[in-house]
């Protein structure tokens, strides 16, 4: 025969068994809520950057450089908030890199279109990471996109 004490203490571990499974379950469950929410809000977002990205590539006709290079400061400035407030260390670092390079001053002389292409793409891969994507894209896959003549082989 059990001991009594044995036999009480089997079905208390089988209670506590049960409320840490039920405290663990419900912490798990509400971490993905939290995980979930951030990444809807960060979708919502993070388009201001892909805004910016066709801003720069696809430029409006008859606005002059100058009021064109006010408005791209406007919306980089607006997209470096959204960067510090929803992005991860990797996407900050990535920002700080396209942002250097958009602002040297060998892009802003003479807008070398491998260059810009180079700085896009690494951001771009950056922010769709951001967002959950993680298969990597040629730059002519992704920059493509934007690309009217035939600087990457790929526009007819």
């Amino acid at each position: 025969m059990t001991s009594p004490s044995l036999a009480l203490l089997m079905p208390i571990a089988s209670l506590i068994a049960t409320i840490v499974a039920i405290f663990v379950t419900h912490y798990l469950i509400k971490k993905r809520e939290i995980e979930a929410g951030i990444l809807e809000a960060k979708r919502r977002e993070f388009w201001r950057f892909f805004d910016l990205v066709v801003y720069i590539v696809l430029p409006e006709k008859g606005v002059s450089a100058e009021e064109r290079d006010k408005e791209t400061l406007s919306r980089m400035i607006e997209v470096k908030k959204l960067v510090l407030i929803w992005g991860s260390g990797d996407l900050i670092s990535a920002w700080n890199n396209f942002e250097k390079g958009l602002l040297s001053p060998s892009m802003t002389s003479s807008t070398d279109p491998l260059a810009l292409i180079g700085l896009l793409h690494s951001i771009m891969t950056a922010f769709r990471k951001e967002l959950g994507h993680s298969e990597e894209l040629e730059p002519q896959d992704l920059v493509g996109i934007f690309v009217k003549d035939r600087i990457l082989g790929t526009a007819e």
